[in-house]
Order: C-alpha cells, then sequence, then structure tokens
C-alpha cells in the first residue's frame, strides 16, 4: 500500500503530486493539522503536524501487517519506482527511496568496509530532475546511517514497532550513534532528525542513486518555519 500525506487545505500540492506519480496509486492520508498541537522542544506546529502524521502511518503499518510506502506531497517519484518498490519492499525494515539535497548523506557498503559521507547540490537537482527521473537507471541498496528528509521511504511492521519504540513520545533532544561521527545529540525540529538511532538498531537502508526527488523548497513547505 502506498500512502501519500497531504494537508485537505494544500490541494494544489495533492494536485501537483498526483499528476507527477501517476504511474504509481496513492492513497491520500488527511496530513494532521499540527496549528493545534503544542509544540515540542524545537518542533514548530507544521513540524508536529508532519510528525504526528508519519507517527499515524507507523501504527497503521503494524495495523496492516504489511509493508507501506510512505510520501509527502511534494515527492517525485521515478518512472520505474514500482518495479524496484516491488524488488526491495520486503527485504529491510526501513528503505529510503530519496533524501534532501542541502544535507549530507552517511551510509555504508553493505557488507560493510567504511562510512561514507556524501555531499550533493540541490540547485544541480532541480535543474536535472526532469530528464533524470526518467532515465534508465540500476541503483544499489546501502546501509543507512543519516539523512534528512521524509518525503519517500518503505516502513514494515517490524520497522513501524521499533521507529515507534525509539521516537515516540517526541523528544527534545535525541542521542545517536552513527559510525565515524560517534555519538551526537540532536535537537530535533523535524521528524527526520528524531529518526538516526532507529536506522542504527534495525535493517535500515537507503536507494542509491535515489528513486524519489523533492525541490524541498522552503518557501511553499508546510513544514519548515518561515
Amino acid at each position: 500500500m502506498n500512502y501519500v500525506i497531504s494537508l485537505l487545505n494544500t490541494p494544489a500540492r495533492l494536485d501537483m503530486f498526483l499528476r507527477y506519480n501517476k504511474h504509481v496509486k496513492f492513497e491520500v492520508f488527511k496530513a494532521i493539522d499540527g496549528s493545534d498541537l503544542t509544540p515540542v522542544g524545537a518542533y514548530g506546529n507544521g513540524g508536529m503536524g508532519n510528525a504526528m502524521s508519519h507517527i499515524e502511518l507507523w501504527k497503521k503499518c503494524i495495523q496492516l501487517n504489511e509493508s507501506i510506502t510512505i510520501c509527502e506531497d511534494d515527492a517525485m517519484l521515478h518512472e520505474h519506482f514500482q518495479t524496484y518498490q516491488d524488488q526491495y519492499k520486503n527485504e529491510y525494515d526501513f528503505i529510503c527511496w530519496g533524501w534532501n539535497f542541502d544535507a549530507h548523506l552517511w551510509v555504508s557498503t553493505d557488507p560493510f568496509v567504511s562510512p561514507i559521507k556524501m555531499e550533493f547540490s540541490q540547485n544541480i537537482m532541480r535543474g536535472n530532475k526532469q530528464g533524470y527521473l526518467s532515465r534508465a537507471i540500476t541503483p544499489i541498496i546501502m546501509k543507512l546511517h543519516l539523512f534528512n528528509g521524509t518525503f519517500c521511504y518503505t516502513i514494515s511492521p517490524n520497522g513501524a514497532k521499533r521507529f515507534l519504540e525509539i521516537c515516540w513520545p517526541l523528544k527534545t533532544t535525541v542521542t545517536a550513534t552513527i559510525p565515524q561521527l560517534g555519538q551526537i545529540n540532536i535537537n530535533p525540529a523535524g521528524l527526520d532528525s528524531a529518526m538516526p538511532e532507529a536506522y542504527q538498531q534495525t535493517n535500515s537502508v537507503v536507494c542509491f542513486p535515489p528513486l524519489a526527488l523533492c525541490d524541498n523548497d522552503h518557501s511553499t513547505s508546510t513544514v519548515q518555519k518561515r
């Protein structure tokens, strides 16, 4: 099952998502509006609503007892996304299909030989995205340690259970141990920065190169503080 999280009061975002991703079937999950929620730590109201929307879908994943894919309504999926999703969705606890290009991606080879720190250009990606999303690619799976962005991932029932145990209730400070970085303390402002320890305690991976992209435009974000 595939879900897209979208606020009722932003129908244009959902319409654009469905046009971009008409090659994949989605059920719309009505996003939780954070305007009435009490912020926790560095979370703003948008971050709170976003986090609670994902958490409710983790609970649904456990209830369904099947892996689900969760997208936010600014995700753009590769035309061969469904093929690789079907291939890998039942093999891992958590699969990151894409990440924000304005932050580093920390991964490891499998089998492990060394942690890897990747850096990207968000502006160049935005200019190349249309051609990339329709090109033939051969992605590989790598062990996930740290990334930013929760706009497209697949989670299993076991993964959802462990993520809930580690990430819920939301905390003002989280601690994670990342290869090469060691133990780090994070004051999360969004759910993505609250999840790193869950990656270390589960079979969490990233698909490289990505099968999902996101412009990550803060000026139109329903999560970022503006």
